[in-house]
């Protein structure tokens, strides 16, 4: 076991930490009531989860609204997406991009493991607005819940079941 830890550079430890740190900053961020709060919040601070953080920016896109709080450069060097899918419909997207030549740095590329934290994040987005759609609400009436089971119902399934 001792091997194994001394296989990992400071580097790498590093990089991961970053990446922890930014799901559980995205974790308080989820608690809060506010959706549009909560997008800013998440697009602030996750770049900080990626190997170059001032050239990183995240962009969520989310029912046709866009969140972001550094510029959204027009010519993104490299740029890498995860969609946000809930009840099997895709709602938006969580996509962080390198800009073009930030300080005359090299372009860098995405790792494998920032991918996986941005489908994490996507995902945890996903969980979110499912439960607040779903969450018994003392504003919804019955009749307003089963519309919204009822549009979020695949059709041909319903149509089967109900012949």
């Amino acid at each position: 076991m001792f091997n194994e830890i001394n296989d990992f550079s400071i580097d790498f430890l590093k990089e991961r930490a970053k990446e922890l740190e930014s799901l559980y900053r995205v974790d308080e961020a989820l608690r809060k009531e506010s959706l549009p709060e909560i997008m800013t919040d998440i697009c602030r601070f996750l770049p900080r989860g990626f190997c170059n953080v001032r050239a990183c920016s995240v962009v969520i896109c989310l029912d046709d609204k866009l969140y972001s709080v550094k510029p959204v450069p027009e010519r993104p060097a490299n740029e890498i997406r995860s969609d946000i899918i809930v009840n099997d419909r895709i709602r938006g997207y969580v996509k962080a991009m390198y800009s073009e030549d930030v300080l005359n740095m090299p372009i860098t590329s995405f790792l494998a493991e920032e991918g996986k934290l941005l489908n994490s994040v996507a995902g945890k987005i996903s969980n979110r607005i499912f439960h607040a759609e779903w969450e018994p609400s003392e504003l919804r009436s019955n009749w307003e819940a089963i519309l919204l089971l009822l549009q979020n119902t695949d059709h041909t399934m319903l149509l089967y079941i109900c012949e």
